[in-house]
């Protein structure tokens, strides 16, 4: 019951915890006893020992939960709960420790704030918004919660054209008023009366009946491309400003901000005289994005008077930064001064690969990465399409621009791009930290938050147990510091008031001071919260092991990210060694994962690399777990079992796995008196093997030393007889009297598995896992493990018998998923070890469905695919 309630108390921590009070409920045979009254100031409940503790910590009011004691009241025990207010100085887990030894509460609890989920979103109601990966990863419904754009707000897309009729593009064009004839707010390319086109320049811009635009490649007011087939500004243009929450196609960054048609190139080139041309006309002409998705390696003078024309016209300009990588070299416009030069990056925030030797470049002189890989957006007539390369990475930076100036009508072009490059995210990409994708990805919601919010970072942590034995890592009983360090990112607000809470759903860890707090935070400053610093400390009970802490900081403003920070420290040291005696090969994977997905800490030693691990070191650790893999020559030496007899006969516990261990020393006397096994057969001729029903190792369940995310070594499982105190654990299929694996328990504790565990499965089957077989080998062991690591019992069957295709495969990023009748389900993403990488589908295909994963390092991986229950494994090749 303690450690429930302890548990509950941790994870409530995770609110803000109210000081002095708490929340008790009598258990119901005390209900007769309760009698709540006051004496001196002090409130009591009638019953001797819980008055004693009132007493002590000054309990000033005690307040029950009013209202008509009907039977449901009563069935919920309302009647029992009580709120109590005490004005000792006290921390709060201290006095729900003392009322807790009463045992007269059902449970003692904190009582909380709990904050309002006050982060606002805005999703449109774009069919296509579904496939546009791009707009939620840039958190773009939280940044339309603070604007949806402003019709006064115009981005030009200098290119070749935008088909200005297309059904979710028609609305959002901008129109020059005073060259729109018929007042009609479209352009209709047809003379007067009926149309806009009357010969004159109405506005004196110099320009004549240019409504949307202009087509600097003809000079004349129609930048339509379709009778062309130029679709190349359409997608920019759907990707900087298509009409959003219309019901129709797609949504985009612009929501409603206007677009400017600028043909000045077709054939897939530029014309740079008329791109100049473009620029200006756009400056001059109330332009605030400019979007450029186009560009070369040379310099060219006349281009940049224009772009710096632009700026000092007031305009924001952006520009691809190739679709090749350069080798650093400068690419134009995108090199030029004041120009936002932007890669392109994919959904798992890397630069873009689209393979045939294409991808983002990347070098020192990218500002930002935007989405460039199946950007879903407008098409000629009418139609929409995945759009890859940074042509399309450039407009969404332009929409990001508009949407800014929408939210903020007073910023300047200098504001706005600094606003676009602080708010951007981190990158996994090496090529980030090497700092040649920018500033990082660009993310809407934060930008358009920079006005009103601190942007609070938990930057990092150390610990302090100089209160305990200094040695520096947390050990049980010691208090322990937690000093974290927050950082208020530039350009944002200044934060004041700021508290940070601790909490951890780990029942074992105990923090008794759970609030941090500083006055003030101002941007660009990073602080070390040390005079206020956390402080926990393990449970005596407490196994060693890696916890997880959340960390929620509050401030004034609010910070942009509300959602508590995780950090994960080691407390506690190994209390398993895992020794790599494989002959050079790579299965110690298989066991760290194992081990690493439990939770426990554990020492890794190869023999290949340090030798033999000294007959001191190996006795320091309660547990050892010992592989040979495919060894059978030098599987286990004299000098080797010389080292394993001395370390059982010292009282250990050892977990060894071989499948020719006995095939190799079958015969000498340690294989029987320590291993406690005979040799009866060299190759069972089986990957199933059998758990004997009831056993704490075995459970009835099935193994199979075979398929997804295991090794694939099962080349000669041997098959052993217990002998000399041991029992069977395992048993090969169809082979009852054919054991696979033993387990002792003497003067020592052995568990001796004689096919490779390094095989065992681990893709999502009926089958027990490694993790779950070996979690049961530690328990035998009398380990405790850490808290949350529970064995999963998920009962599945192993194919969902559908015929499934995937086509290509080998894939490189694309594919299409067939299936001969209707799917409906999720499907995962996995690695060939069967760690799962993401969820890519959940829903229904009625036929088929196309996916773009991503840029896949080359391999091979698994797609997972759930429904009901039931699991089907299919292979992908991936390639470059």
């Amino acid at each position: 019951m303690i450690l429930t309630t302890l548990f509950l108390i941790s994870f409530l921590l995770a609110d803000e915890t109210i000081p002095n009070q708490v929340v008790v409920k009598f258990k119901k045979e005390f209900h007769p006893f309760i009698n709540i009254h006051s004496q001196d100031g002090i409130f009591y409940t009638g019953i001797k020992n819980c008055d004693k503790l009132n007493k002590y910590f000054l309990v000033d009011k005690i307040e029950g939960i009013k209202g008509r004691r009907d039977e449901l009241f009563l069935k919920y025990g309302f009647d029992l709960l009580y709120l109590f207010h005490y004005r000792k100085e006290e921390a709060v887990s201290k006095v729900i420790r003392e009322y807790e030894k009463l045992g007269i509460f059902e449970y003692v609890l904190p009582n909380l704030i709990v904050p309002m989920d006050k982060i606002d979103t805005f999703v449109p109601n774009d069919p296509r918004y579904i496939y546009q990966w791009h707009l939620k990863k840039t958190d773009c419904p939280r940044a339309w919660a603070i604007s949806q754009g402003d019709t006064n707000v115009v981005i030009a897309i200098v290119d070749d054209g935008i088909d200005y009729n297309h059904e979710d593009l028609i609305d959002n064009m901008w129109i020059n008023h005073p060259e729109d004839w018929n007042h009609n707010g479209r352009f209709d390319p047809y003379p007067i009366p009926g149309g806009d086109l009357d010969g004159v320049d109405n506005d004196g811009n110099g320009f004549v009946d240019d409504v949307i635009g202009y087509n600097f490649v003809s000079s004349t007011p129609d930048p339509n491309p379709v009778p062309y087939n130029d679709e190349h500004g359409t997608l920019c243009a759907g990707a900087a400003s298509a009409i959003t929450n219309n019901e129709i196609g797609v949504a985009s960054f612009g929501f409603k901000c206007r677009l400017m048609a600028l043909r000045c190139g077709t054939g897939g080139g530029i014309n740079i005289y008329h791109a100049i041309s473009a620029i200006q006309y756009a400056a001059q002409n109330g332009a605030w994005a400019i979007s450029m998705s186009w560009g070369g390696p040379n310099y060219y003078p006349p281009l940049n008077d224009a772009i710096q024309y632009a700026w000092d016209m007031g305009c924001v300009l952006s520009a691809s930064a190739g679709n090749t990588y350069s080798g650093g070299a400068p690419r134009y416009p995108a090199c030029y001064p004041r120009v936002i030069a932007t890669a392109a990056s994919d959904p798992n925030d890397y630069h873009s690969v689209w393979g045939g030797g294409q991808e983002s470049n990347y070098a020192w002189w990218v500002d930002v990465s935007a989405p460039g890989t199946n950007v879903h957006t407008t098409n000629l007539n009418n139609s929409y399409v995945g759009f890859d390369g940074t042509s399309a990475a450039s407009p969404c930076v332009a929409g990001l621009a508009a949407l800014l100036k929408a939210a903020f009508p007073q910023i300047t072009n200098a504001e706005c791009t600094t606003m676009i490059f602080y708010s951007c995210d981190t990158m996994l990409d090496t090529l980030y930290r090497y700092r040649l994708l920018g500033f990082g990805r660009i993310n809407a919601g934060k930008a358009l938050s920079m006005r009103n919010r601190s942007d609070l970072v938990l930057r990092r942590f150390r610990i302090n147990d100089a209160a305990g034995n200094n040695n520096g890592v947390p050990e049980r009983g010691e208090p322990v510091g937690l000093i974290i360090q927050v950082r208020n990112s530039p350009f944002w607000q200044n934060a004041s008031n700021v508290r940070c809470s601790l909490s951890t759903r780990n029942p074992y860890i105990e923090i008794t001071k759970p609030i941090a707090t500083i006055s003030q935070i101002l941007a660009g400053d990073s602080v070390w919260l040390s005079s206020d610093s956390f402080v926990f400390r393990m449970r005596e009970n407490a196994p060693s092991q890696v916890v997880e802490f959340e960390v929620k900081i509050t401030a004034n403003p609010m910070p942009y990210i509300e959602t508590p920070w995780k950090i994960k420290i080691t407390c506690g040291f190994p209390r398993i060694i895992v020794v790599d005696d494989d002959d050079r090969k790579d299965y110690q994977r298989f066991y760290l994962g194992a081990i690493d997905s439990i939770g426990a800490l554990r020492r890794y030693w190869s023999i290949d690399t340090l030798g033999l691990p000294p007959q001191d070191t190996l006795n320091r650790y309660p547990v050892v777990i010992w592989f040979t893999g495919l060894d059978s020559i030098n599987s286990l030496t004299e000098s080797e079992r010389n080292l394993l007899a001395n370390y059982l006969d010292n009282g250990g516990n050892l977990f060894i796995s071989g499948q020719n261990i006995g095939q190799n020393i079958g015969s000498t006397p340690f294989y029987e008196n320590y291993l406690k096994a005979r040799y009866v057969a060299p190759n069972a001729n089986t990957y199933w093997i059998v758990g004997i029903s009831n056993d704490p190792i075995g459970g009835g369940d099935t193994v199979v030393a075979a398929g997804g995310g295991g090794a694939n070594n099962a080349r000669s499982n041997d098959v052993i007889e217990p002998i000399n105190g041991s029992v069977a654990t395992h048993f090969y299929k169809d082979q009852p009297n054919s054991y696979a694996g033993i387990r002792y328990e003497g003067n020592y504790r052995l568990v001796y598995f004689a096919f490779p565990f390094e095989a065992v499965d681990y893709v999502a089957t009926r089958y027990i896992q490694r993790p779950a077989l070996l979690r049961r080998i530690l328990l035998f062991f009398g380990e405790t493990l850490p808290y949350g690591i529970e064995e999963k019992e998920e009962v599945i069957t192993f194919s969902l018998k559908k015929d499934f295709e995937i086509y290509p495969n080998p894939i490189k990023n694309r594919f299409t998923l067939a299936v001969k009748t209707s799917f409906n389900g999720e499907i995962y993403l996995a690695t060939i070890d069967g760690k799962i990488i993401k969820r890519i589908y959940q829903g229904e295909i009625k036929n088929k469905k196309n996916f773009d994963i991503g840029n896949l390092s080359p391999g091979i991986y698994y797609l997972i695919l759930k429904e009901q229950g039931k699991v089907q494994n299919l292979r992908l090749l991936a390639i470059k």
